[in-house]
């Protein structure tokens, strides 16, 4: 062997060497850099979306009393441990169910908030699995008289003492939309009567692991959706643009459809014949 093909040999291994180390390089990247920040990226799009559509149903359910809302939301996430975005939407959610008993849009909000505090209580004092989120759905399914959920938060009601509370504060007799907001609120009213004990919970365990945890996640939610704010606009642009080709290649005529299926065709069968051809070239080397 020749002096000349020696090198050759050599440079071609190190060659090949230092592909094997890029390649390595490249997983590695894509693996513990690349996948991990588009899956970042993607949450918190997510989570700024779904923050621009609690935001949406916020406002409609306060508007009129946005200001005291928004002093709301920050209160829920001072004293209670609520992001932003979990704040919103749960006092929308509430508040929602209250305007549809003709509340003002100041009286749902004072329910409302009282519905979310009492919620996080609950949740850290009876241990509830999923939360306050869960909590509060709980408490405001009670409201609109599906009170057997109830039981979990260490709550029993039943029609018979809602329809008692009522003759007690005067309101037995009202009718319509005012009966069920004073049934909203008598149901919250008994359910605090039985939830003394749990009332403060959060704050006093405030060094609880379970609650720091929960504290974490929030503050972690209130990041991503704020830098999802400003991946969301470019997103929309993108989404907006793939969503124009697809409709375009909906209504696409038939020639142009079976144009499109056989590129599709080649394509897919580019992958196999690639590996034929390696086969046949390692057989004949």
């Amino acid at each position: 062997e020749t002096d000349f093909n020696i090198s050759i040999n050599y440079a071609e291994s190190r060659v090949d060497l230092f592909n094997k180390k890029l390649d390595r390089v490249g997983k590695e990247l894509t693996t513990k850099l690349t996948l991990p920040i588009l899956a970042a990226g993607t949450a918190a799009i997510k989570m700024a979306a779904d923050a621009e559509g609690a935001a949406s149903k916020f406002n409609k359910a306060f508007a009129g009393a946005i200001k005291d809302a928004q002093a709301a939301v920050k209160t829920l996430g001072d004293s209670y441990g609520y992001s932003n975005t979990e704040a919103t939407r749960l006092l929308a959610n509430t508040g929602d169910l209250l305007k549809g008993f003709n509340a003002t849009s100041e009286q749902a909000l004072t329910i409302s908030t009282r519905v979310q505090m009492m919620a996080r209580d609950l949740a850290v004092y009876s241990n509830v699995q999923g939360g306050a989120a869960v909590a509060s759905q709980k408490l405001t399914k009670a409201m609109l008289g599906e009170t057997e959920g109830l039981v979990e938060l260490g709550i029993k009601l039943n029609q018979a003492d809602i329809q008692q509370e009522l003759v007690r504060t005067g309101q037995d007799k009202l009718t319509g939309q005012a009966l069920l907001l004073a049934k909203a609120q008598a149901t919250l009213n008994l359910a605090a009567a039985q939830s003394v004990d749990a009332m403060g919970a959060y704050a006093r365990q405030g060094d609880n692991a379970s609650v720091m945890m929960e504290e974490f996640k929030s503050a972690m939610a209130d990041m991503a959706s704020e830098y999802g704010k400003v991946l969301l606009p470019a997103f929309k642009s993108l989404l907006g643009g793939v969503t124009d080709i697809v409709e375009k290649l909906t209504d696409a005529g038939p020639n142009m459809k079976g144009f499109i299926i056989t590129l599709l065709g080649i394509a897919a069968g580019a992958g196999p014949a690639v590996k034929g051809i390696q086969g046949i070239s390692v057989a004949i080397k």
